[in-house]
């Protein structure tokens, strides 16, 4: 059976940008037309099976009449122009899709050295060679500690906020009654260096314990950052502006990281020291191992050029 939604598709400067406003603002993008319409179409079937096994209610979908992108467009972010855009229906049986690509699974057996995976297990590094459309891939997946005490239990920021909130109380309105501030100004600080563009309200961790006092868990799962979008594209990472503000899936302030930090109060000490181009090293240690060298140096080039921009409008 197919489901059927529509999205808002919008021409940028590096490919299009596609919106379900449908969904809780469902986003996703691509290089081109036709990627674009395959990232959503995968990005739809991903939303769709996830609700159906959480027993979570889909929303129905709006007309196609409906749906006007200069609206969603002055929803995402009233301080960007327009550019070229247009709605769309997009279709995908959930249950097809599911099958072929979420559900279906196939075993492969790798060996490597037993001292190069003892030395990846010390550092807490798992690592394997994954073959896609006929190439091998090399993937790396990190282990960080568990930063959960025992008998604490998490919660999405966006339902905790729904549980909790006063009348007519924004998000970071909340969070700073919470006495939560500074975890909050500083994820926006560290979203916009990164450019991370998805951080919506699950992506953000509330730790519950049994006398139902709360603390915001580490900040976690910042896939949709940096040159993610490029997607190892040399052409495209040379191409990619590290300054420009992309549109975002934010919960907590406005679609823009850039408008963000002015939510930030002046001079406001957020960190114990600043970044200096001396931590080049220390932050890129190890990474010149697996990315190319123009890979390492535009995201030195935006962490760098983004760091001196909130330093100047901070202070």
């Amino acid at each position: 059976m197919l489901s059927m939604y529509p999205a808002c598709f919008f021409n940028e400067n590096d490919g299009y940008s596609v919106v379900f406003p449908d969904l809780n603002w469902l986003a996703t993008q691509g290089d081109t037309f036709e990627e674009a319409m395959e990232m959503a179409v995968e990005c739809l079937a991903g939303y769709l099976h996830t609700c159906q096994m959480d027993g979570d209610t889909v929303p129905k979908p709006s007309e196609l009449s409906d749906i006007h992108p200069e609206e969603v467009a002055k929803e995402l972010d009233p301080e960007v122009p327009l550019g070229e855009s247009f709605v769309n229906m997009v279709s995908v049986d959930v249950a097809l899709y599911a099958k072929e690509h979420f559900e279906k699974s196939v075993k492969k057996t790798l060996t490597i050295p037993a001292w190069l995976n003892k030395a990846a297990l010390e550092q807490n590094i798992n690592f394997s060679l994954v073959l896609i459309n006929g190439k091998t891939i090399e993937t790396y997946i990190t282990k960080s500690v568990n930063f959960r005490k025992k008998e604490e239990r998490k919660i999405a920021f966006d339902v905790y906020y729904d549980l909790n909130k006063q009348k007519n109380e924004e998000p970071l309105a909340f969070a700073i009654r919470m006495g939560w501030e500074m975890y909050f100004y500083r994820m926006m600080v560290i979203d916009y260096l990164i450019c991370n563009r998805d951080r919506y309200g699950a992506n953000i961790e509330i730790l519950v314990d049994q006398n139902e006092k709360a603390r915001p868990a580490p900040i976690f799962d910042n896939g949709c950052s940096l040159l993610f979008s490029c997607y190892g594209n040399l052409k495209s990472i040379e191409k990619f502006d590290v300054m420009e503000d992309r549109a975002v899936n934010n919960f907590i302030g406005s679609r823009s990281l850039e408008y963000n930090l002015q939510l930030i109060p002046k001079r406001k000490k957020l960190f114990k020291g600043y970044l200096k181009e001396s931590d080049k090293d220390v932050l890129l240690e190890g990474v010149e191992s697996i990315l190319p060298f123009q890979h390492t140096e535009k995201i030195w080039n935006m962490l760098w050029k983004r760091w001196k921009y909130f330093a100047q409008i901070c202070n």
